[in-house]
């Protein structure tokens, strides 16, 4: 996956558009058109390039305070 230069709310605008994009060509090709399956397809890369940029720092974010706050207790229990 190629990097991703857009900010947060570039990408969330996008992932938008996107969406009413597959929205649009579904009510006026179908479900199972090609148009409508590349715009799902795109709009499901740009969910995961999301998620994999902002979610996944949130988790790591999470993962640390937790291990800093485990290593904390227990350097109160060494005094």
């Amino acid at each position: 996956m190629e990097p991703y230069s857009k900010n947060k709310s570039e990408l969330e605008t996008e992932i938008k558009l996107m969406r009413e994009r597959m929205i649009d060509c579904a009510k006026h090709y179908g479900l199972t058109d090609e148009k409508t399956i590349r715009c799902s397809q795109e709009l499901d890369r740009l969910m995961l390039v999301y998620q994999r940029l902002f979610h996944e720092q949130k988790v790591n974010d999470d993962v640390f305070l937790w291990y800093e706050r485990v290593r904390e207790e227990k350097m109160a229990y060494t005094f």
